[in-house]
């Protein structure tokens, strides 16, 4: 009924609402990726609608299930990689909606979405858009680890002899005890110092051997 309506009245005043209920009955049949699609629509086309920031919060809400692994699913077949799909979700909210209270946290989980595919380098500038896009938002915080996190990850799995491996998380680090002190996060990062340091002086062990 709401795409017959749409697709013979695309520009009636009822359109916008009627996209939105379509979106709205997607999503609570579980058909998620079109859905998400037609959220996307929404914000596309009616960008003046007043369902515009609970259309980027469902859009929101359906990445995070595919973020967390939702199968994709073709004919009823599990298909692709949702983590790729969540990474597509999140950009496209941050593309149509970059000044949304729900883009913060759309950003972080675009950076969490790059790190399940196994792209250090790419969550880490994402997670560093955080930091640089959103500085009062609630993420901040969690990005500011996360850059650390990865980039201590990539220098352990590198197994580096070189003192500079360590230096890029142990400056990560450092700054999220003096800007975050009440974070929850705080025993972890000094365990992680803790390990840096066990790195660097075998490092300087091997160097002087």
């Amino acid at each position: 009924m709401y795409q017959a309506a749409l697709k013979r009245y695309p520009l009636a005043p009822e359109a916008a609402t009627a996209q939105y209920r379509l979106a709205e009955l997607l999503e609570s049949k579980e058909d998620l990726s079109r859905a998400f699609n037609a959220y996307q629509t929404l914000l596309v086309r009616y960008p003046d609608t007043p369902n515009f920031e609970r259309a980027v919060a469902a859009q929101v809400s359906i990445a995070n299930k595919y973020l967390q692994g939702r199968p994709q699913k073709f004919l009823g077949v599990p298909v692709g990689n949702s983590a790729k799909r969540a990474q597509e979700m999140y950009a496209n909210i941050i593309a149509n909606a970059p000044f949304s209270k729900y883009a913060p946290v759309a950003q972080f989980n675009l950076g969490l979405a790059y790190e399940k595919q196994s792209q250090p380098f790419e969550a880490i500038k994402n997670y560093q858009k955080v930091l640089d896009n959103y500085p009062n938002s609630d993420v901040c915080d969690d990005a500011l680890y996360q850059i650390g996190y990865v980039n201590m990850r990539v220098g352990l799995a590198q197994a580096s002899q070189d003192l500079s491996a360590s230096i890029a998380p142990r400056n990560t680090f450092e700054d999220f005890l003096i800007e975050c002190p009440n974070s929850w996060k705080v025993q972890q990062v000094r365990e992680h110092l803790t390990r840096l340091g066990g790195q660097e002086a075998n490092a300087r062990y091997r160097v002087v051997r």
